[in-house]
């Protein structure tokens, strides 16, 4: 009977952030009882930030999802909270 792999998902918004993450998401992808997911967001997206998601597809991580979030809904986050 095979080992059904449990689902590990990574979200990385920021180049900062992904650069401590990039160890982990490494070790995730290579461990055989795991299956990563990875979905990219925020800066990574957007061309004033150097687009960042580069760096992870020159790293050959696979992409699951790319999550969009334009600036006037960032704006507004503080509203929304409060």
């Amino acid at each position: 009977m095979a080992i059904k792999k449990k689902r590990i998902c990574v979200i990385t918004g920021s180049r900062a952030e992904y650069g401590l993450l990039r160890k982990l998401i490494a070790q995730i992808e290579k461990d055989k009882t795991l299956k990563l997911q990875l979905l990219v967001t925020g800066s990574h997206l957007e061309k004033k930030y150097g687009y960042t998601i580069r760096e992870i597809e020159k790293d050959n991580f696979l992409i699951d999802a790319k999550i969009k979030i334009h600036e006037k809904d960032v704006e507004s986050y503080p509203n929304i909270v409060s």
